[in-house]
């Protein structure tokens, strides 16, 4: 009887523990990247490993790294309390309006479980690729999700040092203004335009699954894997608009912005070899010539 009160006991301890705040971010993100993991090992790789580093890429970082380098060297704007005593809603254009009555932490910190996942996913295609393909390749790999990370960070925080927009939770009346005096006295007030979160979460969600297209011979779990990562990476979108984090514009930018950078990094890598290439079958034999593909600058 008290062996199975123990027992007992231990359960709802495991459940309790597994179900908390903590654990569950961390179950998301394992349930997830187990799925990708999965997928990547158990798709078809292709025959020849399509990426490599080259000028124009060589060149995409260097503007990167320039541009964080001048993020940190413009002072962050900073958003006083007497601005916030002028802040009116009605200053805000009719499409961005709804975000000046948005706060939520708890999506703020669903948006920082849903990023996290998105910026770790690279990580399962690197480790499939150790068994496909070398060790220099799996570098190579990593390099370009690395480059397409700095270039995207270092380019969000630019703009937003640049422009130094208002945060919408600013304008939200439903606040005290004492809470907003907190709030503003953490910093990050004035760094709306546009939404970092949203940019590196389509970067990397874009990157991911294009980079699987290439990479693999699996249509089925190509679409899955579009489908997931752009759901996780729009989700993160939603929350950071809920939170009062961000206007609509901020999010619109940050998605196009980043999912032109996950796209165009990897392109600058492509190296496609050509030539002529003879071959035989049943109806005879076949000559043909591939164009020469290489995205150099």
């Amino acid at each position: 009887m008290a062996r199975e009160a123990r027992q007992a006991a231990e359960s709802r301890l495991l459940t309790t523990w597994w179900n908390s705040p903590y654990i569950s971010p961390m179950k998301n993100t394992t349930l997830i990247l187990g799925f990708l993991l999965l997928s990547a090992l158990t798709a078809h790789a292709q025959n020849s490993f399509p990426y490599a580093f080259t000028k124009a890429s060589w060149n995409a970082t260097f503007v990167g790294i320039a541009a964080q380098s001048a993020a940190f060297a413009i002072p962050d704007p900073v958003l006083s309390h007497e601005s916030i005593d002028n802040l009116n809603a009605t200053q805000v254009n009719w499409f961005d309006r709804a975000a000046t009555r948005n706060y939520s932490l708890s999506y703020a910190k669903r948006s920082d479980q849903t990023l996290n996942i998105l910026m770790v996913a690279p990580a399962t295609t690197s480790a499939a690729l150790l068994r496909t393909h070398s060790f220099n390749n799996t570098l190579t790999y990593a390099g370009m999700y690395l480059e397409t990370f700095v270039i995207t960070n270092g380019t969000k925080d630019l703009i937003k040092d640049l422009f130094g927009r208002t945060r919408p939770v600013f304008y939200n009346s439903n606040l005290s203004l004492s809470d907003r005096y907190d709030l503003a006295d953490m910093g990050d007030g004035r760094t709306s335009f546009y939404s970092g979160h949203t940019a590196v979460a389509f970067s990397s969600a874009v990157f991911l699954a294009s980079t699987h297209d290439e990479l693999y011979d699996a249509p089925m779990r190509s679409a899955a894997l579009w489908t997931v990562s752009l759901g996780l990476a729009g989700y993160t979108a939603y929350a950071r608009y809920e939170a009062g984090k961000h206007f609509p514009t901020d999010i619109l930018a940050g998605a196009i912005i980043g999912s032109a950078l996950g796209y165009g990094i990897p392109k600058l890598h492509m190296v496609r070899h050509s030539g002529w290439s003879f071959s035989t079958h049943p109806q005879g034999l076949s000559l043909n010539y591939d164009l020469t593909c290489r995205f150099l600058m």
